[in-house]
């Protein structure tokens, strides 16, 4: 079997089978619309990855503390600080809860750059949210869960006809892992440490 390598996407190495079409879909950018981190097509489903990685060892310690606060933030309805400067995570254009609204965002938009080449999705969409932070607990995380599910975009059907159905999961990278067995996935690390990677064809 042959893999094609992607290194260093928020602190994971991704090497996906070849035969799935894996795509960094994020790799051009166009103005105004965000994207998903990976596309595969595989035999039964159309999977889309987003990869939120709060642990990433290789981000410093000040930066990724700013990162988690605002995360943080982005996943509340409202609150304010000690100056009482606004700390809102509402999203102004839409009233849904910020990090809810840019997941959605991602999601909705690969869609609309990949069906005006005039791609059909004749299998399930699986839109993944790779999601790894110790500071959440299994509850933090189920909730978060619900909070994008619950409010999960509707799609119009004359924008949006030739998909078939969409659904949502939520892993972090160990269930990631387990659930995908055809994938490798490992934490980035400096040549000398790299963890031998499964037996196959490189690209």
């Amino acid at each position: 079997m042959q893999f094609k390598k992607f290194k260093d996407e928020s602190g994971f190495d991704f090497c996906f089978p070849v035969e799935y079409n894996p795509c960094k879909a994020d790799a051009v950018s166009y103005p105004g619309l965000s994207s998903v981190d990976f596309t595969l097509e595989m035999p039964d489903e159309f999977l889309f990855i987003e990869v939120k990685n709060l642990d990433n060892p290789n981000i410093p310690q000040d930066v990724i503390e700013r990162e988690r606060r605002k995360f943080i933030i982005k996943t509340k309805k409202s609150s304010k600080c000690a100056s009482n400067c606004p700390r809102d995570g509402i999203c102004p254009k839409c009233g849904k809860i910020q990090f809810v609204c840019e997941t959605h965002s991602k999601l909705k938009d690969t869609l609309l750059k990949r069906l005006a080449k005039g791609e059909i999705f004749t299998k399930p969409i699986v839109y993944v949210l790779l999601f790894e932070f110790r500071g959440f607990d299994y509850e933090q995380r189920r909730r978060l869960f619900e909070l994008i599910k619950t409010n999960f975009p509707r799609f119009a059907e004359d924008e949006y006809s030739s998909i078939h159905s969409i659904k949502f999961l939520l892993y972090d990278s160990k269930n990631f892992k387990e659930k995908y067995t055809d994938f490798n996935i490992n934490p980035t690390r400096s040549e000398a440490e790299k963890i031998p990677a499964k037996a196959g064809n490189y690209i």
